[in-house]
């Protein structure tokens, strides 16, 4: 099962948890309070309220933290400078400016730029996800050096939260006043509508950002390398399965993101099927959507039986010939070489719905925010160490003490 090892972690009061519910609160707040349009620009932003209420509601959460937001959109910035503007690129603060017509045109050529850049919705991990990175940011940002929005001195106080993206190719940028602020303040601004399939305001570089962050959370993705049974492999005799419950996490906990890489294990897999223990889960969770690459390799020459029942399955075969870069990328993450000679290597590549599991209504579903987070192996042991005490009250050997990865 895959989508991150679940690590419950306390959050404190200006978590993005807080940001989300806040923000939840007020706009629902505000839709529910709506006057009766009297025209139709009135009428026309009450169904865009209503609109983003829907889609906010149904979104599952992908913290990424500050200092991605600041990297990509550093490296974003470097990118549309340089080779869609054509200029060289300064750090700001430094004291250069362009000319009111240098200026005009830089804005002119990343906007247009940016306008049709390609969105890879039919690979994003849910169907309505909000990329948030951390407890937010002031939009007027020093560190970034340009302003998010054409007025933010406005709303100093005003936090930006992070992009909200849904399948259909809507995508809006979030923000909220911050914490403590006399007013509650709410910002939701269109860059990408689905009527049209263009982006808007791309000067604030929402087009190149909203891709990379898609990129790089699929990077994290489910490898599984495959092989022959061994000559005395039998099927598992149904055995006598210990089952421990696995407790309810709080609403919101943290489950980080993680590449999975699994080696199919006959052997190992008799005996838990014989022997084993297996966790119920009290409560349904998410499983992001994700890609799951198979790998399988051998000596040449390849069996023509095997070689078509692979070509059946959809493998890509190399046994001669480079690979696709892609592919060798993917052997690298399981630090494998690429095809040698004298072997034949097998690819293939499955992209995995989101799914909610198990697959048991009468179970409570329980949000989680998926996560970027430092210190991930000091968690991790923590998360095995907490399984091992949940294995021992139950009253199990230790012989089948087995660390929990997943969901």
């Amino acid at each position: 099962m895959f989508s991150g090892s679940h690590v419950i972690v306390p959050r404190t009061e200006d978590s993005v948890v807080d940001m989300y519910l806040r923000f939840c609160s007020t706009l629902r707040n505000l839709v529910m309070k709506h006057p009766r349009a009297k025209d139709a620009a009135s009428h026309a932003q009450q169904q865009g309220e209503r609109d983003m209420w829907a889609r906010l509601n149904q979104a599952r959460i992908i913290d990424l933290g500050s200092a991605f937001y600041a990297a990509t959109y550093h490296e974003a910035d470097v990118y549309t400078t340089e080779h869609i503007a054509g200029q060289s690129w300064t750090r700001p603060g430094t004291g250069q400016k362009l000319t009111e017509e240098d200026g005009r045109k830089f804005f002119e050529d990343i906007t247009e730029g940016g306008k049709h850049h390609p969105l890879d919705v039919e690979h994003l991990p849910f169907d309505h996800v909000l990329f948030m990175f951390g407890p937010g940011e002031v939009l007027l940002n020093p560190t970034i050096g340009k302003l998010r929005y054409d007025n933010p001195t406005e709303h100093p106080q005003l936090m930006f939260m992070g992009y909200l993206v849904s399948y259909d190719g809507f995508v809006a940028d979030l923000a909220i006043s911050a914490k403590g602020s006399s007013d509650e303040m709410l910002a939701c601004s269109y860059v990408r509508h689905p009527n049209y399939a263009t982006w808007s305001k791309a000067f604030f570089l929402s087009p190149w950002i909203v891709s990379a962050v898609i990129d790089y959370v699929n990077e994290h993705r489910q490898i599984m390398l495959e092989n022959d049974p061994p000559a005395n492999w039998k099927r598992p005799k149904k055995g006598r399965k210990q089952f421990v419950k696995h407790p309810i996490p709080k609403p919101y906990y943290t489950v980080f993101l993680d590449k999975d890489v699994r080696v199919q294990d006959w052997l190992g897999r008799r005996r838990k099927a014989e022997t084993g223990t297996s966790f119920e889960y009290q409560h349904r969770f998410d499983v992001r959507a994700h890609e799951r690459c198979y790998i399988r390799r051998g000596p040449l020459p390849l069996a023509d039986k095997l070689r078509q029942k692979m070509v059946d399955a959809g493998y890509r075969i190399y046994a001669m010939g480079d690979m696709h870069p892609d592919d060798v990328r993917r052997l690298a993450e399981r630090k494998q070489p690429p095809r040698g000679g004298g072997e034949w290597v097998a690819i293939k590549v499955r992209w995995i719905a989101h799914d909610v599991r198990p697959h048991n209504d009468a179970l409570p579903y329980i949000p989680a925010v998926q996560s970027k987070q430092e210190g991930w192996e000091e968690a991790r042991m923590n998360n095995e160490e907490c399984i091992k005490e949940i294995v021992a009250k139950a009253g199990l050997g230790a012989q089948q003490q087995h660390p929990h990865r997943g969901p």
